[in-house]
């Protein structure tokens, strides 16, 4: 999937969000709460996504300072791939300009609950 995919995808959520609603109550996946954790971190990138991409690699993630890449582990990089696609399907996540995605508020909303419930604010999430 490239990126131009992913804008596609949070395009379409934005536009439709009544009819995305049944996803976006559906509950989130271990990886999606980790990617909206690690984006969440406070500090320079706190809510943002970027995806990257190597001919070599192909395209992979990076949210918040966590980089989801491991060239011993391609299914890390897809997992969170999918993982992200689905943030952007369920309108967590928008596309800003270029390779630069931010959680939404609702994306922020979720993440702050998923940090209280956890316990989890500022500490480094591992993905």
């Amino acid at each position: 999937m490239d990126i131009a995919t992913f804008i596609a995808l949070c395009k379409a959520a934005k536009d439709a969000r009544g009819e995305l609603l049944a996803v976006a109550h559906k509950r989130l996946s271990h990886e999606e709460k980790k990617l909206l954790l690690a984006a969440a971190e406070p500090g320079e990138t706190e809510g943002k996504f970027r995806i990257h991409g190597t001919d070599q690699s192909g395209p992979w993630l990076r949210a918040g300072d966590v980089e989801c890449i491991n060239p011993n582990d391609r299914a890390r990089r897809v997992v969170c791939l999918e993982a992200f696609e689905s943030l952007c399907k369920r309108g967590l996540v928008h596309h800003e300009s270029g390779n630069l995605f931010t959680l939404t508020g609702s994306g922020f909303k979720e993440a702050r609950m998923l940090q209280k419930k956890k316990g989890l604010k500022g500490y480094a999430i591992q993905i």
